[in-house]
């Protein structure tokens, strides 16, 4: 093979793992200005070097007819890693922006930002507690099959359990029903 295109390959092979990192850890590139302006378009990325890599510059044409060859979807895989190491970055630039917590759009922001981890954390809880009622139902139908005091048992310890919830104590403004309810 002649080694020109053996470097193309090489070449093309390292930048499409070059953008896959990108994605996987953008913050290590937020300051890196030569990777920046290489991901805003197909020509400035067909340009970038970087030899410690083994990323050499090509035309883009070359670029193409290299990733047609070898690699899986073309140089369409390509451009969909390009536009999405983009992507990650300038959501990680913007991440790492905090709001100044003294000003009220920065108050405003902080109690959003509050107001949807918390919501977050509630369907958590409430995923989990059905769950959980959802597994004390299987464990009473389980006991309805053994004898009167194993039944007994299992109805008193459920009991103590659903009681020891904290969301059992807390209504959620939900449309679910509550499992338990109907089988105890």
């Amino acid at each position: 093979m002649d080694k020109r295109i053996e470097k193309n390959y090489q070449s093309l092979l390292a930048l499409k793992s070059l953008l896959a990192e990108i994605n996987q850890h953008p913050a290590n590139y937020l300051e890196q200005e030569n990777v920046l302006a290489a991901l805003k378009s197909q020509g400035a990325l067909s340009k970038y070097l970087d030899e410690s890599r083994g990323i050499y510059p090509s035309s883009i044409n070359t670029q193409k007819r290299t990733a047609e060859t070898i690699i899986e979807g073309g140089y369409e895989t390509v451009d969909k890693l390009r536009l999405a190491a983009q992507l990650s970055i300038e959501k990680k630039f913007y991440e790492n922006k905090q709001p100044k917590k003294d000003s009220k759009t920065g108050l405003k922001a902080t109690i959003e930002h509050q107001n949807e981890e918390l919501l977050l954390i509630r369907n958590d809880l409430l995923l989990l507690t059905l769950a959980f009622q959802k597994s004390l139902v299987q464990g009473l139908n389980y006991a309805t099959n053994a004898d009167h005091a194993t039944l007994t048992l299992c109805k008193k310890e459920q009991r103590e359990l659903l009681d020891f919830l904290s969301l059992r104590n807390n209504v959620l403004n939900t449309n679910l029903v509550s499992i338990h309810e109907e089988k105890l």
